[in-house]
């Protein structure tokens, strides 16, 4: 997945073109588990890479949905007990939260420079113990965005 922005001067007969520019592997399914029970974990590494011409911010986002026979309310509820956590090797930990709030984090942005390019993104994914049987049998879909600026 790449997201491109290029700038160009009118004000002078040279341009300076640049490129904004992240790609995330692998692409699809990084994460998935089927038939969580309470206290059961699950993490996934996605690599992270600065492939334009300029020093790159990145914020993590999570769109989630219901997955077929689970109704939105189910999914919501599912959402609300997920804890999500965010790590990349600093070590740094740029988020840990409930998977609903996974929106626009870390709220300052993950930079990734001209000369440090990539980096791996650790999701690693809870149900917590708290969480009861009542979620049994409920399924979500979601996905994991990265936005440059």
């Amino acid at each position: 997945m790449g997201f491109t922005f290029q700038a160009q001067s009118s004000s002078s007969d040279v341009s300076d073109s640049v490129s904004l520019e992240l790609t995330v592997s692998p692409e699809k399914e990084a994460i998935t588990k089927e038939n969580m029970t309470p206290g059961d974990s699950v993490s996934a590494t996605i690599n992270v890479a600065n492939t334009g011409t300029v020093d790159t911010f990145y914020f993590i986002s999570v769109d989630w949905s219901a997955a077929e026979s689970t109704t939105p309310a189910q999914a919501t509820r599912l959402a609300n007990e997920l804890e999500i956590t965010v790590t990349v090797p600093d070590p740094a930990t740029l988020y840990s939260g409930k998977m609903v709030d996974l929106i626009n984090q870390p709220p300052d942005g993950r930079l990734l420079t001209l000369e440090i390019i990539e980096e791996d993104v650790t999701f690693t994914i809870t149900l917590p113990e708290t969480a009861g049987t009542s979620l049994a049998g409920i399924g979500i879909i979601f996905d994991l965005i990265f936005i440059a600026t």
